[in-house]
């Protein structure tokens, strides 16, 4: 896993980071099978507002057509925004 922030101008700052992750699955009646997982992010964090696309694929390593084997492809755009401070405390 990795990340890093880099500054691109007055109170905006570009997010860049990826997570991988191997490991072993089992199912019943089936043999033992190494699957992966990676994870990648790029976000804007511009004053309170922060965009981000998202995305995320795994599956099995040694990938064979006559078998089910489980394979998922995420991809995510959005927008999250923090609300200014309206009341005194």
């Amino acid at each position: 896993s990795s990340s890093v922030w880099i500054p691109i101008g007055e109170a905006t700052s570009l997010n860049v980071s990826l997570r991988a992750v191997a490991g072993m699955s089992w199912e019943s009646g089936k043999t033992d099978e190494a699957k992966f997982e990676v994870e990648g992010n790029l976000g804007l964090s511009r004053g309170d507002a922060y965009y981000y696309l998202r995305t995320a694929y795994s599956g099995p390593f040694d990938y064979d057509e006559a078998e089910d084997d489980y394979r998922s492809l995420y991809i995510g755009l959005g927008l999250s925004s923090q609300l200014p401070r309206l009341l005194a405390p």
